[in-house]
């Protein structure tokens, strides 16, 4: 879900939730900026936050909340350093639930930067989750209009 802001939408984002009467295992935000960003630790109870965020800028970040009582960590051998001209702001968590562990990913890729620099070190990135043989869900909002993309993937 791209919340753009979560300082801003988090009353709704909770609403919302409560209102599907679903318990999701994990919950991947894009967009959700850097203002306030730690009061949002006990937002969802039951659930631990997690999250990513460009240092030079309030926008864009990435947030993942995952069920306290599913065995849980961060993967930092994943992690996609952004640049100046490629910000990417990016989370790893592999999770276990019922003895299968899973790797979920959690992308936001600003808008108007290099495309390809982003999706070589997206391609980096995946071949190393594939080299671990865990299947692998990734979420987010990567901002490439894939119409007009699709020649060059």
């Amino acid at each position: 879900m791209n919340i753009r802001s979560l300082n801003r939408n988090n009353l709704a984002l909770y609403e919302f939730l409560c209102s599907l009467n679903h318990d999701f295992d994990v919950l991947v935000l894009s967009e959700v900026w850097s203002r306030n960003i730690t009061l949002y630790n006990n937002l969802i109870p039951g659930y631990n936050f997690y999250y990513d965020l460009q240092l030079s800028s309030d926008v864009g970040g990435i947030g993942i909340y995952v069920r306290s009582s599913l065995l849980h960590c961060v993967v930092s051998a994943y992690h996609m350093v952004g640049r100046t001209d490629c910000p990417v702001e990016n989370l790893w968590i592999e999770v276990t639930k019922n003895s299968n562990k899973y790797i979920i990913g959690g992308i936001y890729r600003h808008p108007g930067h290099k495309i390809g620099i982003f999706t070589e070190k997206l391609d980096n990135t995946l071949t190393r989750v594939l080299n671990c043989k865990i299947p692998c869900f990734i979420a987010g909002d990567i901002n490439i209009d894939l119409k007009k993309y699709w020649n060059f993937l």
